[in-house]
C-alpha cells in the first residue's frame, strides 16, 4: 500500500505542467498542493496597487491592468498605470510600454473605456521619451495620440482633443489621420466655417494611396459617427458638399 501512495505520489509529481504560464505548484505543510496564479495575486493585492506591482514584471502587471479592466475597475487601472510611470528605469518603462502597446483594443466594449486605455498609453509614451528618446516610440505616441482624440470625439469628450491631435502632428507630422479628425473636431464644436475651409482644402489630396482620398475618409468618419447617434445639421451639409463635388 506504502509503495502504491508512493507511485502515485511520484507520477503526480512528473506530470505537473512544467510550462504553464505563470503558474508554480506549491507543497504546504498540510500536504495540500496549492496553485499561485495571476489571477490568485490580482485578487489578493487589488484593492493595494504598490503591493500588486512590488516584484513583478513588466509582463505580469499588463495582465493586471487587464484584470482591472476586464473588472471595470478603470479607477484603479489608472493608478496602475501612473505608479509605474513614476518608475525613472528606462527598461522597465520600455518593457512596461511594450506590453501596454499589444494590448486588444478590441477586447474593451465601449469607446469610453478605449479611450480611457489610449488616455493612459501616452502616459506611458511620455515616460518612457521623456528618459529614453526613440523614434519608434516617438512615432508610436503619434498613432496612440491621435487614438486618443478619435475615441474622445466618439465619446463625446471634446475637451483636450485639441491638444492631442497637435501632439499627434508634432510626434509625426507626416500622419495624416490628425488632419482628418481637426476639421471633424472644428465641425462638433460649432465652427462651421473654418471646419468647411479645411475640408475643401484636402477633401481631394490622396490620403492612403491614390485611389483613397481625404474625402473617402472624411465621409467614413461620418458613417462612424451615425453609428454611435453623433450627427448635425453642419455634418450633413459638409457631407453634401464632399459628395458634389
Amino acid at each position: 500500500m506504502k509503495i502504491r501512495l508512493l507511485l502515485l505520489f511520484v507520477i503526480l509529481i512528473l506530470s505537473t505542467p512544467k510550462s504553464g504560464a505563470h503558474a508554480t505548484i506549491k507543497f504546504d505543510t498540510a500536504g495540500k498542493f496549492e496553485t499561485d496564479t495571476l489571477k490568485d495575486q490580482f485578487n489578493a493585492k487589488k484593492h493595494h496597487i504598490a503591493a500588486l506591482i512590488k516584484g513583478n514584471s513588466p509582463r505580469d502587471i499588463s495582465t493586471f491592468y487587464q484584470f482591472y479592466l476586464q473588472e471595470k475597475d478603470q479607477l484603479r487601472a489608472d493608478s496602475l498605470v501612473r505608479e509605474i510611470s513614476k518608475s525613472g528605469n528606462s527598461e522597465k518603462l520600455k518593457e512596461y510600454q511594450r506590453y501596454f502597446s499589444k494590448f486588444k483594443i478590441s477586447l474593451l466594449e465601449s469607446n469610453v473605456e478605449k479611450r480611457a486605455h489610449y488616455y493612459n498609453l501616452v502616459a506611458l509614451d511620455s515616460a518612457y521619451y521623456k528618459v529614453a528618446p526613440d523614434s519608434l516610440v516617438k512615432l508610436q505616441m503619434s498613432h496612440h495620440y491621435n487614438s486618443l482624440a478619435w475615441y474622445s470625439i466618439v465619446s463625446n469628450q471634446l475637451n483636450g482633443v485639441e491638444h492631442y491631435l497637435d501632439q499627434s502632428l508634432k510626434y509625426d507630422p507626416q500622419y495624416k489621420y490628425p488632419l482628418a479628425n481637426l476639421p471633424l473636431l472644428l465641425l462638433l464644436k460649432g465652427h462651421y466655417r473654418q471646419a468647411r475651409a479645411l475640408y475643401i482644402k484636402f477633401k481631394d489630396q490622396p490620403f492612403e494611396g491614390p485611389d483613397f482620398t481625404f474625402k473617402d475618409e472624411f465621409l467614413e468618419d461620418f458613417n462612424e459617427l451615425a453609428k454611435v447617434g453623433v450627427t448635425s445639421g453642419d455634418i450633413k451639409k459638409i457631407t453634401a458638399l464632399l459628395i458634389s463635388k
